[in-house]
């Protein structure tokens, strides 16, 4: 690394905001989402109202104000992308606004198009910038300035310093030595930083969502309600370690137990941390981890040791990997009972000689007797025999996407896996074509597009759609949940399963939480609901 006494970030030179990109990893953006353009990275600065407010005032300020250099803006040289900004990327954001406010996002469009047509943009075109020699030397001087070890300058919170941590973490091939050395984080802190991110990762894992109801599923995805303090708090205590059979070693998260019943288990303790449990009697938070710790331990299901549940070796043991991409479905910890009627011996014989019209008897083992209504009264399990709910109703003058609608709630998911997982992406395009044409939005969106409506593809869509304003928040959280190509569930998996040729996320239980993903978009695109029930 460079010595420090050269004193690089006093020496300033001019940069064209043009030339200057932005840091896609910068801690103070969600993971979640993948930002490949201007545009993803404001929405993902503005998605709630205290963060707009601020950028509005930034841009607004900027205009009236001129742009004044006093609070450094740090860039390195990046061989791939130019210059990247390591310190500075809401201001550089707001100047490439006003030189172009079409980059907006519709919801300050007009905002910003009005503000840069009252400047002079020759005076914003350049601005002083310091250039670190080396993207350590950047790294350096970001992590001196938002941790609490900066004399007072503007810090990170927990979860954006545990981000800049895992970032720079795997970025340096998981040498954790040299992250010390880079940014000056003891060891304690690097490996805190990685166990919560572990934790934080696992709890979106499918294995442990399933488990979850739809609502519930949507408050741990994207909502608030789920507190890193009080994850790092649970699984740091070492009754729980010992109780849920984890420890973390070498920079690895080890389940040592059985792997299912973990799942369970972790679930359940999702749920106390969303809503009171009347039986519980409280919320769980970091106070009642504290104060009542062996009362929910006692409460939640129990972890099994490996020898109750019928496995030689731990079958989670290095959960270094979190993607949910592993397909075995959980079974609330009995890996002796096979789910879904995978048995050896066919019964009935419905299996062997299929006759006229039984081509709703599957013969891939949906031959057990259906539960919960043919399991499609429950929303959110996973378990349900066919993709689409039958007591959903759409409102639709689209005939193609109504009969559509109705045959992916005969289609029992697991017999014909390859045409659910398409039948999931083609509703999805006709849904959004639909909700387009409905609201009357062809012309603008070819306008921002600059295309034909045809040529237009669904991926490009839901990022218009995504910069509406929707008449559901949840339904936008959904929108930037797919589009983020790092999701399993995204855009870029249903593309996959049309234009493919890979096989994998093609289970019943993906497929079905992947529709259950998509109710609150459907509810907004195509007025999805469930009909009245009969008096």
């Amino acid at each position: 690394m460079t010595i420090i006494n050269q004193k690089w970030y006093e020496k300033h030179e001019y940069k064209s905001v043009d030339d200057l990109q932005l840091w896609d990893t910068n801690p103070r953006f969600n993971p979640s989402r993948k930002l490949e353009t201007l545009r993803d990275c404001v929405e993902e600065l503005i998605k709630d109202n205290n963060g707009k407010e601020k950028f509005i005032n930034l841009i607004t300020s900027i205009a009236k104000n001129g742009f004044i250099g006093l609070d450094p803006i740090i860039i390195w040289q990046n061989n791939e992308a130019g210059f990247t900004v390591a310190e500075g990327n809401r201001r550089v954001m707001a100047l490439k606004l006003l030189l172009n406010p079409a980059n907006s996002p519709i919801n300050i469009r007009e905002t910003v198009t009005n503000l840069s047509e009252s400047i002079n943009k020759d005076e914003i075109e350049k601005i002083n910038v310091f250039l670190a020699p080396s993207f350590e030397d950047a790294i350096w001087y970001v992590t001196k300035r938002h941790t609490s070890t900066n004399n007072g300058l503007v810090s990170w919170d927990r979860a954006q310093q545990h981000r800049f941590i895992v970032n720079i973490y795997n970025q340096y091939h998981h040498d954790p030595n040299e992250l010390e050395k880079l940014t000056g984080f003891d060891q304690s802190t690097i490996k805190g930083a990685i166990y919560a991110n572990h934790i934080i990762e696992l709890k979106k894992d499918e294995k442990v969502t399933c488990h979850l109801t739809s609502d519930e599923k949507n408050e741990v995805l994207y909502g608030t309600k789920i507190k890193i303090s009080t994850l790092e708090r649970w699984f740091n205590h070492s009754e729980v370690k010992k109780a849920w059979y984890i420890n973390f070693d070498d920079y690895k998260f080890k389940i040592n137990g059985d792997i299912n019943s973990f799942y369970i288990a972790y679930a359940h303790l999702l749920k106390l941390m969303i809503n009171k449990n009347e039986s519980l009697g409280f919320i769980v938070n970091t106070r009642t981890v504290d104060d009542y710790l062996q009362k929910i331990l006692e409460f939640l299901p129990k972890v099994k040791p490996l020898q109750e549940s019928g496995t030689g070796k731990p079958t989670g043991g290095d959960t270094v990997k979190l993607t949910g991409r592993d397909t075995e479905k959980p079974t609330g910890g009995d890996t002796e009972k096979p789910t879904g009627g995978d048995t050896e011996k066919p019964t009935g014989g419905d299996t062997e000689k299929p006759t006229g019209g039984n081509t709703e008897k599957p013969t891939g083992g949906d031959t057990e007797k259906p539960t919960d209504g043919d399991n499609q009264v429950r929303t959110g399990n996973v378990q349900r025999r066919n993709l689409a709910y039958k007591k959903h109703i759409i409102t639709t003058d689209n005939h193609r996407l109504y009969a559509l609608f109705e045959e992916l709630k005969k289609l029992p998911t697991k017999s014909y896996l390859h045409l659910s997982a398409a039948g999931i992406r083609i509703f999805l395009d006709i849904s959004v074509d639909n909700y387009i044409s409905v609201r009357q939005l062809q012309l603008d969106l070819k306008r921002e597009k600059k295309k034909n409506f045809e040529d237009i593809t669904l991926t490009e869509k839901l990022k218009y759609l995504s910069g509406l304003n929707l008449e559901s928040k949840k339904a936008t959280s959904i929108l930037q949940k797919i589009l983020n190509y790092n999701n399993d569930y995204s855009i870029d998996t249903l593309n996959k399963y049309i234009h493919g040729n890979t096989t994998d996320k093609i289970n019943r239980e993906f497929l079905n939480s992947f529709w259950d993903i998509l109710i609150p978009l459907f509810e907004v695109l195509v007025e999805m609901k469930e009909k009245k029930k009969e008096s």
